[in-house]
């Protein structure tokens, strides 16, 4: 049986990455983990992850959390030095 640790290092996704859909999405870490996994095969996907993560981001600045507002950024960083968009 897969764990979530196992579909995570498959995806190539971070927790903090999944941790921010799951913010966006509203929902738990293992549905925000399904979409993102399938998201991150494509390049219209990993377009769309990225701005899920931008629009966490935003929102986070919004409220005036600078605390999550920094991570988010970091988060949004590392995703675009990993991922390729084209």
């Amino acid at each position: 049986m897969l764990t979530f640790e196992d579909c995570l290092d498959y995806c190539e996704l971070t927790i903090d990455e999944i941790d921010a859909v799951a913010a966006h999405e509203h929902s738990c870490r293992l549905q925000a983990l399904a979409l993102a996994g399938s998201l991150v095969q494509s390049d219209r996907g990993r377009r769309q992850l990225l701005r899920i993560l931008g629009e966490t981001l935003l929102q986070a600045r919004v409220e005036g959390d600078r605390q999550r507002e920094r991570q988010l950024k970091s988060v949004v960083d590392g995703f675009t030095s990993r991922h390729q968009l084209q």
